[in-house]
């Protein structure tokens, strides 16, 4: 049977951002298109319609890239509490990461990181995505009940 959920944070900051790249991407090729299609033939011979033509092409690629590739493994951010384990997936994991409460050996609170030493590893949790004061304080103050209870 599954323990119960004990709390549960995520991180929608990342998807935001990703949303916002990719509108700016869609906008930027809008724009080219326009620009392709009110231009006339004297002005596409112009040295200014080609500098144009490479910089307004240029923004929607970036912006698109950075919303399919870069944003893209840091989407789906959270911090899980359960009886026995913790479980997180934050900007620098791909896969969600558990770590079991019996473990743990010391956790150090800072304000932007979290260090979990567990045996000989240790765990870093950059909390910097989870940008509300509120949200933050509930993080902190579930581990300082761990370290508490360890």
């Amino acid at each position: 049977m599954k323990e119960p959920l004990i709390d549960r944070i995520e991180s929608k900051k990342v998807e935001k951002s990703r949303k916002l790249f990719l509108a700016l991407g869609i906008v930027a090729i809008a724009l080219l298109l326009i620009k392709l299609l009110t231009m006339t033939d004297i002005q596409k011979t112009s040295i200014g319609y080609w500098t144009d033509l490479i910089l307004i092409s240029g923004v929607p690629i970036y912006y698109l890239f950075i919303s399919k590739t870069k944003l893209k493994d840091r989407t789906g951010q959270f911090i899980e509490w359960q009886s026995d384990k913790v479980l997180y997936k934050l900007k620098e994991n791909i896969e969600p990461v558990e770590i079991e409460l019996k473990l743990i050996k010391s956790i150090d609170i800072k304000l932007d990181l979290i260090e979990i030493k567990v045996d000989e590893k240790s765990y870093n949790l950059d909390i910097s995505d989870f940008d509300k004061y509120e949200v933050r304080k509930r993080i902190k103050e579930n581990f300082l009940k761990i370290k508490n209870c360890a």
